[in-house]
């Protein structure tokens, strides 16, 4: 009985995971002396985990230490397996709903999601990140912290979820236990399993338990009303004033937690009437540095009270708003959570600066117009103020509105009981964005921002045709409002012109980039961020039109802009000028910006995601250049990141997939590329639901590659005929389509069948007219092999005039050795002279 008062006790007076758990837990109903039948023994391996020792044990689910066993890679884990006794229903799909939120949330403090799956008795597992550390109030107080260093710990806290509210996802437990501090002093945000995706209401536990620890809840969470960001402020400020105070929040149940209406400085400094009894005091309260305590008060006692209000309306509006008066009152400027005065500006500039307070003495003695001068900076810094809160307002709004449409069952509420449990993402976008129309006809800036978002998740969704849709009427939108050069506008026609690409329209997105251009190259000040994104937009899209030199130029202007104005975003345009420099053979350069992008990734601590494309770009470019070993580890570690972050069926990971496949065919692995290409093919119908997609119809028609290069004919054949079956139907007119027809031409010309080849080359090349620079591969190829069917059906001198033109264009094409080798060999058989192979053909 007294463990489960401890356990109890532990939870701060309540239950915060169902009770049939802790008392199993507490009298160790399943295992005896021993502890818990369901503990992992040391040595156990689960999956590719070996278990080395157990870390913990919560409400729901116990940690346990591991490494990996596979010899893949070696490296630490903790491993999160739901606790037996627990695997009710409603228990494993929060578990399973912390692990679909994990895999959307990647930041450098919040713990990475690495792997997951389940045990042989059923229960689920999650695999993440080992953090080595402390929590965040025993670290500040080990070390004796001042109050600049605690603040400094907070701030990254907050930064981590404010990164959770962009991906919309509420944590709902923020306590000192949930965020540790490694060594080196990094903050983790741990334990997201009873986090909400997208809102919606609150939500027990099994056996009627609210999901929440009792001490940290808001007032919304004890009250089982509908959770939003604000109650994730409203714990943030409770951790803020443990950390400052080492006072811990106490739920009283004959009082409304007394403590909350005091202020920390107050808190530092003496005992609190209504604080808890001697005999709970020291449980409640830590020990902190004397220090501390003369410097609390004033505005951190202002920042503690706004964050912990009752009513959400009237804390801070946002986690960005908290931390933003935390790193003012770090800078000695005005905090919004004071009352506004004249006086207490100048209070802070005397203490920012205190040589001027004689001169500012005598300005004011002898210049009765500076307090006209200063009313009128007041009344600029209010309207800068009221700016601030509006676009603060509209980013609420925004969130506000994709929770209200995308958290419930069916946004049209009530709608068709049916449809509304089974809605699709899709179906749930096209419903909001007709209320979007209806609902926020007189808010244009709104409902723009709304478009865009839904526009840029249709992107995601390979729609790229309503995206367009969407985000032409957003730019509309703000330009009949009267904004016509906002970073919201620059924001919009990015996306568009993506949108464009991806359908093939280049010269229309080529004509989005170059207005998007001139509009961040008039911006004052300029922006370097957003300049590097729209040149290096326009390099990509001229080194698909084969304007190769003005491409380059393009990259190296946007890197430099980005590297002369500190910009963030260096990483990520190092890795795109990578594959510009690939795309047109310059792989030395490739291969170096692709590097300096992953050390700079790493330096940062960024992994992931992130670290994976760029790692992908890199083992693309060594492929390319013939080290084929180093390019087979980066993909196997880029496939590692991406099918444990984003999953085997995300196109980012199926892109992946497909160019590791065309890197072991390329290098003669044709086995090992057909395994890849099958995988590649079951994801893309997984993900599209069925074969009716042109991504489908590219992993046929890429298979039929590899398996033509083993000498199946019939079954390469029937691959491309069913991928330009779906490409005729859902991109007539495609240069795809003459993709397909190039590998009949090849079975053709193998099997003798030279009229027709000669008959599949000319229309392939007839499809490429106009669409394909002349010097590209697939125009290069079509040419060469016309000419070899003609070579063969006796037809020299047409032949001639043909290979002729190919000479010419070879020394610059972007052909792979292996296709190289067979143009070369068909001009040889003409009898036409062999252009040189070029220094940078060789490297490949």
């Amino acid at each position: 009985m007294r463990r489960l008062l401890d356990r109890v006790d532990e939870a701060g007076g309540g239950l915060s995971a169902p009770a049939a758990g802790l008392v199993a837990d507490a009298f160790q109903l399943d295992g005896g002396s021993r502890g818990p039948l369901e503990d992992l023994e040391p040595g156990r391996v689960v999956d590719r985990y070996r278990i080395t020792r157990r870390v913990g044990r919560g409400g729901m689910a116990t940690v346990y230490e591991g490494v990996r066993s596979d010899g893949v890679y070696s490296s630490q884990v903790a491993l999160k397996v739901l606790r037996r006794g627990l695997d009710t229903e409603d228990v494993v799909r929060r578990f399973l709903d912390e692990r679909q939120i994990l895999s959307t949330l990647r930041h450098p403090n919040i713990a990475q999601l690495l792997d997951g799956g389940s045990l042989e008795d059923g229960r689920p597992y999650l695999v993440m990140e080992l953090v080595e550390g402390e929590r965040i109030t025993d670290h500040a107080d080990r070390l004796r912290l001042g109050v600049s260093e605690r603040l400094d710990l907070f701030l990254q806290v907050a930064e981590a979820v404010s990164a959770a509210h962009r991906q919309l996802v509420v944590h709902r437990d923020i306590k000192p236990s949930n965020v540790l501090v490694d060594g080196d002093g990094r903050v983790s945000l741990l334990d997201f399993g009873i986090a909400k995706l997208l809102g919606g209401d609150a939500e027990r536990t099994a056996g009627g338990v609210w999901a929440l620890t009792p001490d940290y809840a808001s007032p919304e969470q004890l009250s089982g009303l509908p959770i939003t960001t604000a109650s994730d402020v409203y714990q943030l400020g409770l951790l803020l004033r443990e950390l400052l105070t080492g006072i811990r929040p106490r739920l009283d149940p004959d009082r409304e937690r007394p403590l909350l209406s005091t202020r920390p400085s107050r808190l530092a400094t003496r005992e609190v009437t209504g604080s808890p009894p001697p005999a709970e005091r020291a449980s409640a309260r830590r020990t902190v540095p004397q220090k501390l305590a003369g410097a609390l008060g004033g505005d951190l006692d202002l920042i503690v009270a706004m964050a912990v209000r009752r009513e959400p309306p009237e804390r801070y509006p946002s986690v960005d708003e908290l931390a933003a008066d935390v790193r003012r009152f770090l800078k000695g400027q005005p905090v919004r959570a004071h009352p506004e005065s004249t006086g207490y500006r100048l209070r802070k500039l005397a203490r920012r600066n205190p040589a001027l307070l004689p001169a500012v003495a005598v300005v004011v003695l002898l210049v009765t117009g500076f307090i006209a001068t200063l009313a009128t900076q007041n009344r600029r810094l209010e309207r800068e103020r009221d700016l601030a809160r509006e676009a603060t307002i509209r980013a609420q709004e925004t969130q506000d509105f994709l929770v209200d449409v995308l958290g419930s069952p069916d946004p049209w509420r009530p709608a068709d009981p049916e449809r509304g449990k089974n809605i699709s993402v899709v179906d749930a976008l096209e419903l909001s964005t007709t209320r979007v129309r209806t609902e926020l006809a007189d808010q244009p800036e709104l409902r723009s921002a709304l478009l865009a978002t839904i526009g840029r998740v249709m992107m995601g969704l390979d729609r790229p045709g309503e995206a367009e849709s969407l985000l032409r009427e957003a730019v509309a939108t703000r330009e009949a409002a009267g904004d016509d050069s906002s970073a919201a506008i620059s924001e919009a026609l990015r996306h568009l012109a993506d949108a464009l690409s991806q359908q093939d329209r280049l010269d229309t997105a080529h004509t989005v980039l170059e207005r998007r251009l001139a509009l961040e190259e008039a911006r004052r000040p300029a922006d370097g961020d957003r300049l590097g994104s729209v040149l290096l937009q326009l390099a990509e899209l001229q080194s698909l039109t084969g304007t190769r030199d003005s491409a380059e130029r393009l990259a190296e202007r946007a890197v430099a802009v980005v590297r002369s104005s500190g910009g963030g975003t260096l990483a990520a345009l190092l890795q795109l000028a990578a594959d510009i420099y690939r795309s047109n053979d310059h792989l030395e350069r490739s291969e170096a910006a692709a590097r300096e992008s992953a050390e700079i990734l790493r330096r940062r601590g960024v992994g992931g995601a992130t670290l994976a494309v760029t790692l992908h770009s890199l083992a693309q470019t060594l492929g390319l250049r013939g080290q084929v070993s180093e390019a087979r580890r980066l993909f196997d570690t880029t496939l590692v990141l991406l099918d444990a972050t984003l999953g085997p069926d995300d196109a980012n990971t199926i892109s992946v997939r497909n160019n590791y496949a065309v890197l072991l065919g390329n290098a003669g692995d044709n086995a090992g590329a057909e395994r890849l290409g099958r995988d590649v093919l079951a994801a893309a119908i997984r993900r599209h639901g069925g074969e009716g997609h042109s991504r489908v119809a590219d992993a046929f028609q890429n298979l039929a590659a590899y398996i033509l290069r083993q000498g199946r004919y019939r079954e390469a054949v029937e691959l491309t005929q069913r991928a330009e079956a779906i490409y005729r139907a859902v991109v007539p007119g495609s240069p795809r389509i003459g993709i397909t027809l190039l590998s009949r031409t090849e079975i053709e010309l193998r099997a003798g069948e030279y009229r027709a080849a000669a008959r599949s080359a000319a229309e392939a090349a007839a499809i490429f007219a106009g669409r394909l620079p002349v010097a590209s591969a697939p125009v290069l190829m079509a040419d060469c092999r016309l000419g070899r069917a003609l070579l063969e059906l006796g037809q020299r001198r047409e032949a001639v005039a043909l290979l002729g033109g190919v000479v010419e264009r070879l020394p610059k094409s972007q052909l792979v050795a292996i296709h190289r080798a067979e143009c070369e060999e068909t001009v040889a058989a003409a009898g036409l002279a062999v252009p040189p192979t070029s220094a940078i053909d060789a490297s490949r």
